[in-house]
């Protein structure tokens, strides 16, 4: 079973024009099926629903093996995927959009449920003005220099704690630390365009 992939993106700048196309994408999305399809919004009269099924597409123009809305607003949306997050997917779409507003903020984060990784990408129109990805490890690395609780107590090669105490430090704090990381990042990232 493929690791499911949470991502949201938020428009924090955009104009009507840009949001009133952004509607009109997600009225392409089928409502017929238990899931609506990130891919469907790319519809068009040499793109079929069934060629936006098709896994090789898929890959190559979302980013993901599947891809799917869990909720969309013309501020936001949000989505769960395989594996990646549908970066391709949604550059292709910010391209769409950044003809309509470019001067356009979005930030993008994402998420691995395993935890494997986390990111975070700021773009201006569809251009990317920054980004970071950080794995597990990298994370678990960066928490060791930031606790004292913890310092010292994950042995890398084996995968094992030390105690059971310092386990249960990093599990109950994991993923607000990532969190933080990640919010820390786009905050940062925004502070640059004032």
């Amino acid at each position: 079973m493929a690791n499911h992939v949470h991502t949201s993106v938020e428009f924090q700048r955009i104009n009507e024009a840009a949001q009133n196309r952004l509607k009109e994408l997600y009225e392409k999305v089928r409502t017929d099926s238990h899931y609506q399809w990130f891919g469907d919004i790319f519809l068009g009269d040499e793109l079929s629903y069934e060629k936006i099924e098709d896994r090789t597409w898929m890959l190559e123009n979302i980013g993901a093996k599947w891809c799917y809305f869990e909720d969309k607003d013309p501020d936001y949306f949000t989505t769960e995927s395989a594996w990646s997050p549908p970066i391709e997917g949604i550059e292709k779409l910010l391209e769409d959009l950044s003809q309509y507003d470019k001067k356009m903020v979005t930030v993008v984060r994402y998420e691995d449920e395993f935890p494997n990784y986390i990111g975070a990408s700021v773009y201006i129109g569809n251009h990317e003005l920054d980004s970071r990805e950080d794995t597990d490890e990298d994370i678990l690395e960066m928490a060791m220099e930031h606790f004292d609780d913890i310092k010292g107590k994950f042995d890398f090669e084996t995968g094992e704690w030390a105690d059971e105490k310092s386990e249960e430090f990093w599990e109950d704090m994991a993923w607000e630390f990532r969190t933080e990381l990640i919010d820390d990042f786009v905050a940062e990232t925004l502070d640059l365009l004032h």
